[in-house]
Formats: C-alpha cells, structure tokens, sequence
C-alpha cells in the first residue's frame, strides 16, 4: 500500500512486523520523503515522533490488538486539530473462522461496531464504506468450512471483505 500513496513533504510509513518493516525500509531509496519506525498502537511511546499528524491509515491492524478501542484513543492523539483517521479493518464477524485465527485476530466488525469504538475513542465517524464484497463466500468457505491455515496466491491477491472508516 506504502508505493501506491501520494508522495508528501514527509511520510512515515509504520509496521509491528520486523518483515515487513525490512520491505517497507528497502523503500527509502527511491522515496527520500519516507520515514520508516515499529509502531505498536498499543504502546504510544512507539510511534515515532512527537509532532501530530494531518492524517493516520491504519489497515488491518485493530483486529490484531485486545483492546482496541485503547489503540484508536492512542491514534487519536497523534493526530493535529481537525485530522482524520482512515481505518481499514475486516467486516462480518460471522466469517470469522480458522484463517482469522491463525493470522492472530481477535475479531472481525460490523459498520455498528466500528462506528461504536470509534466513537468510544472519541472520534466522530464520517463515512464508513465497504468493499471487496465477492470474496464472502470464498472467505466463508476456506474459514469456516474447509478450515484452511493458509492461503494460496489468487486469495492474497484478491483479499479479503474491510470497511474503512473516514
């Protein structure tokens, strides 16, 4: 997602995962307005500076953490004065199954459950929209019936159902 955003003056681009972080640091050589850090939301003292942000995407990183409505809070201020979040999580909680699980969620939303924790943490919600619908059934099928672990190529490519938060 990192190659695809709008270059800025400055761009920090933050991962918990020591791989991806190396891919994402491989990067700065031909993007010298991008700054690289391990973030966990969890833990503010991680992110990496203390000035506040025009603008924090999140995708699929909430479903990841215990307590979320605690990380959104954490997000919210490292934000500026009338900045925004854009949170990218996955919906349907009734997909939840074997895949989840294995790459450690800890849950799946609902718009109400989004809007509801966003709100918890003191955002205002504006938008919330859904995408990448056609892959439910192939979600539902590999998660909950077939109880699939992994994933084969054309699943990666072709993700899975998010709601993003605006």
């Amino acid at each position: 997602m990192t190659v695809n955003l709008i270059p800025r003056t400055e761009y920090w681009a933050t991962e918990v995962n020591p791989l991806y972080l190396a891919d994402l640091r491989k990067l700065i050589q031909t993007r010298p307005y991008l700054r690289v850090a391990f973030t966990d939301v969890n833990k503010p003292d991680s992110f990496p500076t203390k000035k506040q942000f025009d603008t924090v995407v999140c995708i699929n990183g909430l479903e990841h953490v215990e307590n979320d409505v605690a990380a959104l809070r954490n997000i919210r201020c490292i934000l500026e004065e009338g900045g925004r979040a854009i949170i990218v999580v996955p919906q349907g909680p009734s997909l939840y199954g074997s895949l989840d699980r294995e790459l450690g969620r800890y849950r799946r939303y609902t718009k109400e459950q989004l809007i509801d924790i966003g709100e918890q943490a003191g955002f205002r919600v504006k938008e919330v929209l859904n995408f990448n619908r056609a892959s439910v059934p192939a979600w539902w099928l590999n998660g909950q019936v077939l109880k699939r672990t992994t994933f084969d190529l054309w699943q990666i490519k072709n993700a899975e159902p998010s709601a993003a938060t605006v």
